[in-house]
């Protein structure tokens, strides 16, 4: 404990090694019931700010999410497309016997190269 010194009102020197001692002190000692509640507003109304920002990075975060997973599925579907698209669009070896297009009947394509229509 912290020890003191103060003077009374004679001049004498105290010691006073607990706050509880001094006479003074006594009535000051604790918080009143209107500083004990306006700590507790403030807190409150600092607890649901809070609240409300941490709801609102949880739905931010949520919403991002979806978005994410939608733009990968429909980037993944996009890439079936290319991969079909281009497995149509014969190479040019010479050694191809279809066409692209409608097909003739009676139309000789033994000597033909492949082609689009």
């Amino acid at each position: 404990m912290k020890t003191i010194k103060i003077k009374d009102n004679l001049g004498l020197a105290q010691h006073i090694t607990s706050a509880l001692d001094c006479p003074k002190c006594r009535l000051c000692a604790g918080f009143t019931l209107i500083e004990l509640m306006i700590a507790v507003g403030l807190m409150a109304f600092i607890m649901v700010l809070v609240a409300a920002i941490f709801s609102q990075t949880s739905s931010t975060v949520t919403i991002g999410g979806d978005r994410l997973n939608i733009y990968s599925e429909a980037r993944a579907a996009l890439d079936m497309f290319v991969t079909d698209i281009n497995g149509c669009f014969p190479l040019d070896t010479g050694q191809q016997r279809f066409t692209l297009g409608e097909d003739k009947e009676g139309e000789d394509i033994s000597g033909a190269r492949d082609r689009i229509s």
